[in-house]
């Protein structure tokens, strides 16, 4: 998710949750997908991620 996210691919992103991807794992500095996608400024992910998040700390 994070490679969809860095080259702004958001069919991929798409696919990725449609084959049920674990949207929620963090990378290694500790971030989930959303928090990269806010931290990209990536509105369409942001929006995608939280509709499809099952980890959301709102």
């Amino acid at each position: 998710m994070m490679h969809a996210i860095e080259d702004n691919k958001i069919e991929f992103a798409k696919l990725l949750i449609g084959n049920k991807t674990n949207i929620d794992l963090k990378d290694n500095s500790g971030r989930d997908a959303l928090t990269y996608a806010t931290t990209c400024n990536r509105k369409d992910f942001i929006d995608l991620l939280k509709n499809n998040s099952t980890n959301l700390n709102t």
